[in-house]
C-alpha cells in the first residue's frame, strides 16, 4: 500500500471541501491544493 499521511489527506480534503463548498467541484479544489504535494491524490 502506498504511504499516505491520513492527517495530510484530512487537511487536503477539508480544504478542498471548504473552498469548493462541497458542490462537486471539490476535485478542482483538491487538484489545486495537491498539485504541489502529491498529484496522485487527485485521482481519489
Amino acid at each position: 500500500a502506498p504511504e499516505i499521511d491520513l492527517s495530510e489527506l484530512e487537511t487536503l480534503f477539508s480544504a478542498a471541501t471548504v473552498s469548493s463548498g462541497a458542490s462537486g467541484t471539490e476535485k478542482g479544489g483538491l487538484r489545486r491544493g495537491t498539485n504541489t504535494n502529491k498529484p496522485e491524490i487527485v485521482h481519489l
